[in-house]
């Protein structure tokens, strides 16, 4: 080979590693056509590196909240109910809303309303088992994944998480903001079978909360037939 091109990581003498850039060439060879003596440079690619992973993270993140966005979140649910398909799994999902946000911004700001949604993220988060994830679905609007999780699990989990946050307001540097949300649990296979239809039951179970009175957890009523099946037995 008259020339190399890699890029792997190296060890610097201070112990930290660096990713490099290393090409060069063959310039002279001895009789037998074994290289003797080579040229090339190497450089120093990390910032570069870097640059490449937070262009990754920012196509499937959201940049506010750092979860996973709806596109790629869509990605990881898709595999999480074809795993609980697959092996006959229980798996709730609860869409999630903040209640009253637009009076939030309307009295504080967007900024403060921001600062409120990363409260809200945090304070859900910290809750979480490490098999569960929550997904930023759009604007106020999130989503949590439950693998391994029935609709009454998912309740029980979704009430106190909404407890937690009503009990816990943001504080400001001259005051606090009290928020809320609202939630609808849906879970496979009794509310629904496939992806959008779970996500549709979900959306109808906060639909029902919302208009309920907000800051309350409402489940699906949907019943499909694998679980009237299961119910009839």
């Amino acid at each position: 080979m008259p020339r190399f091109d890699a890029e792997y990581r190296l060890q610097t003498f201070s112990g930290e590693y660096v990713w490099v850039h290393d090409q060069g060439r063959v310039y002279e060879r001895d009789a037998q056509q074994q290289p003797l003596r080579m040229v090339g440079m190497v450089q120093d690619i990390s910032a570069a590196k870097a640059q490449e992973v937070l262009l990754r993270r920012q196509a499937s993140h959201d940049y506010l909240t750092d979860l996973l966005n709806r596109r790629a979140g869509y990605m990881h649910f898709r595999k999480q109910l074809s795993y609980a398909q697959r092996y006959g799994r229980q798996f709730s999902v609860s869409l999630i809303d903040l209640d009253h946000f637009k009076s939030i911004n309307d009295t504080y700001g967007h900024q403060v309303g921001d600062q409120v949604l990363k409260h809200l993220v945090a304070g859900i988060s910290a809750q979480l088992r490490q098999s569960d994830t929550l997904m930023r679905w759009g604007g106020e609007e999130f989503l949590l994944l439950l693998p391994n999780t029935d609709s009454d699990g998912a309740f029980q989990l979704v009430e106190q998480l909404r407890k937690r946050v009503a009990e816990q307001p943001m504080p400001l540097s001259d005051g606090e903001v009290q928020y809320t949300f609202s939630a609808g649990v849906a879970s496979f296979p009794q509310h629904a079978e496939q992806m959008d239809m779970l996500i549709k039951a979900a959306d109808d179970a906060l639909y029902v909360a919302k208009s309920a009175g907000r800051n309350q957890v409402s489940v699906s009523d949907e019943v499909t037939g694998i679980a009237q099946g299961e119910l009839s037995v």
